[in-house]
C-alpha cells in the first residue's frame, strides 16, 4: 500500500502555480484501487479500478503533469488521470518490462517531467511525460499528454569503466540534483538486492 499527500501550498512551491484547492490523499491498495481522499471530511472521492490481472506494486504522483503513475506485477506502467477516471498503458515497440515494477518516481530535470521506474528485471526504464509541443512550431504545448519511452538503464550488465557492480534488481530509486556542479545536473541512485548503491 502507499499513500501520497497533496498539499496544495507545496505542489505550488514546485510547480510556480497557484492551485486553488484543499490537501488530498491518494492511495493504493492490495485490491487493485487507487482512491482519492478528501484529507478534511476523511471521505473518498473517487475510486479507480486497476485491472485484475495486474496487482499494483508501486505508486508516484507526478507533479507538473497531475498524473498518478502505477507500477505493476506484470511489468506494466499505467498513468491516472484522477479528473476524468481514466488511466492510459504505457507501450513502447522498444522495450517491455519482463518482471515486477518495484519502485517508481517522477523527476523534473530542466523544466521536463520524467517518469522513472525500476524493475526486478535489473532494468530501469525513462519516459518522457511531458506535453508534445504544437507542429506549427509556435512553442505552445498540447493540452493531452503522449508519453514517450525515453531509454533504458540496464543493471544486469557489468559497468566496464567503473567495475561497480554486478546485475540486480531495482529495488529503490531516488533522484538527485547536484546544485554543486551547476544548475540542472543531476544523478540518479539505485538500490537493489546486490547490496550497493
Amino acid at each position: 500500500m502507499k499513500i501520497i499527500a497533496l498539499e496544495p501550498s507545496r505542489l505550488a512551491q514546485k510547480t510556480n502555480e497557484t492551485i486553488p484547492d484543499d490537501p488530498k490523499i491518494i492511495t493504493c491498495s492490495l485490491d487493485n484501487t487507487i482512491r482519492l481522499w478528501d484529507s478534511i471530511k476523511m471521505e473518498t472521492m473517487n475510486v479507480l479500478f486497476a485491472p485484475e490481472h495486474s496487482e499494483i506494486g508501486c505508486m508516484t504522483f507526478l507533479i507538473k503533469s497531475c498524473l498518478v503513475a502505477t507500477g505493476h506485477e506484470d511489468g506494466s506502467i499505467r498513468l491516472w488521470n484522477l479528473d476524468i477516471s481514466s488511466s492510459v498503458l504505457l507501450k513502447s515497440p522498444k522495450y517491455q518490462h519482463t518482471n515486477s515494477i518495484s519502485c517508481i518516481i517522477g523527476v523534473i530535470e530542466q523544466g521536463d517531467e520524467y517518469l522513472v521506474a525500476g524493475s526486478y528485471d535489473g532494468t530501469i526504464s525513462i519516459w518522457d511525460v511531458n506535453p508534445p509541443v504544437g507542429k506549427d512550431g509556435s512553442g505552445n504545448q498540447s493540452s493531452t499528454i503522449k508519453p514517450q519511452y525515453s531509454h533504458c538503464i540496464d543493471n544486469t550488465k557489468q559497468c566496464e569503466l567503473l567495475d561497480c557492480y554486478e546485475g540486480a534488481e531495482v529495488l529503490s530509486i531516488h533522484f538527485y540534483e547536484d546544485e554543486a556542479k551547476g544548475k540542472h545536473n543531476g544523478y540518479l541512485v539505485v538500490g537493489g538486492n546486490s547490496k550497493e548503491i
